[in-house]
């Protein structure tokens, strides 16, 4: 349950942590669609971790970021590396957010947006940049504060469309780009 889930360049798809009987889990594993079978992934995230986002980087590798372990939302990172199969721990995000959302732009930057620090939901949001391999404050906040939104790269233009989610546990119905 919530596990982070990308799809890779070649079509195989990553599932990251999420929630079974046992609690909040740390392992990964891969489905490949052609075989149709499952296998678990090398290495274990750098937390137990369910409801992150998770971004696919320019050169395939998948930046996951926050989530909860189940008590507390969290600020860390992990980055999968199709090419090894290997995941390592990423940079920390400037704060915890759990049900973000992470979109990648054209110019290969990742926008997180929004979230649940763990009291409320926020408006801010971050950049990561694959080049420098850090987090930095975006240039704007969303409109208001939001969790368990959606994001979506709009072709050509790098917009974002935000929707939905809840803002302080009121669902929303309302949308709004970020540039």
């Amino acid at each position: 349950e919530n596990p982070g889930i990308a799809v890779l360049q070649d079509a195989r798809v990553l599932i990251a942590g999420g929630e079974n009987s046992g609690g909040v889990t740390n392992t990964f594993e891969i489905f490949n669609p052609i075989a149709n079978t499952f296998s678990l992934g090398t290495g274990v995230l750098s937390s137990p971790r369910k409801s992150q986002a998770s971004a696919v980087l320019q050169d395939g590798r998948v930046l996951i970021v926050g989530g909860s372990d189940g008590t507390h939302a969290l600020a860390s990172s992990d980055i999968y590396d199709p090419s090894t199969g290997m995941i390592s721990a990423g940079p920390a995000l400037s704060a915890p957010r759990q049900g973000a959302s992470a979109t990648t732009a054209l110019d290969g930057k990742v926008l997180v947006a929004g979230g649940n620090n763990g009291s409320e939901d926020l408006a801010t949001a971050e950049v990561f940049d694959p080049a420098t391999g850090i987090f930095s404050p975006a240039p704007s906040s969303l409109a208001a504060g939001r969790s368990g939104h959606l994001a979506f790269l709009l072709p050509n233009n790098n917009s974002i469309l935000i929707v939905g989610g809840s803002s302080n546990g009121v669902a929303q119905s309302s949308s709004e780009l970020y540039y």
